[in-house]
C-alpha cells in the first residue's frame, strides 16, 4: 500500500534526479517509480519517499493502533494489514492477501505468514 493519486508525481511534475529516475529501477507498474503516486524525492515525516516507501503501511498500522487506543482505550483492536514491514506485528497482524478460504489457501497461509 502507498499513497495513490490520479497523477504521475505531482500536477507539476517530478525533478529529473536519482530518486526519481534510479539507474536501476525494480519491476513496477507504469514506466515510472512515480506512477501513480508521490514522486520519489517527496520528503515525508519519516525521510525521502525513495527511502521510507516500505514503511507507509507500517506507519499506517502505528497511525490506526494509535487511534484505535484513544478512542477504544479499554478494549484491545483488531487490525489487520497487508503491507507490513519487521515491526508491524507490534500494532498490527499480517494479512497475506486475496484468498477464497479454501482450505488451499489455509495451507497456504501457514508457510506464508512464516515468510511475511
Amino acid at each position: 500500500n502507498e499513497p495513490k493519486s490520479f497523477v504521475n508525481g505531482s500536477a507539476s511534475g517530478c525533478s529529473h534526479n536519482r530518486w526519481n529516475n534510479p539507474a536501476y529501477k525494480p519491476g513496477t507498474k507504469g514506466s515510472q517509480m512515480y506512477y501513480k503516486t508521490l514522486c520519489m524525492d517527496t520528503v515525508q515525516y519519516w525521510g525521502r519517499r525513495y527511502d521510507v516507501h516500505s514503511l507507509y503501511g507500517h506507519s499506517m498500522a502505528i497511525a490506526t493502533h494509535q487511534a484505535m487506543r484513544r478512542v477504544f482505550p479499554a478494549k484491545r483492536g483488531v487490525i489487520i494489514t497487508r503491507s507490513s514491514f519487521p515491526g508491524t506485528g507490534q500494532y498490527a497482524g499480517h494479512w497475506l492477501g486475496d484468498n477464497k478460504a479454501a482450505w488451499e489457501d489455509m495451507a497456504w497461509s501457514i508457510p506464508g505468514n512464516h515468510n511475511g
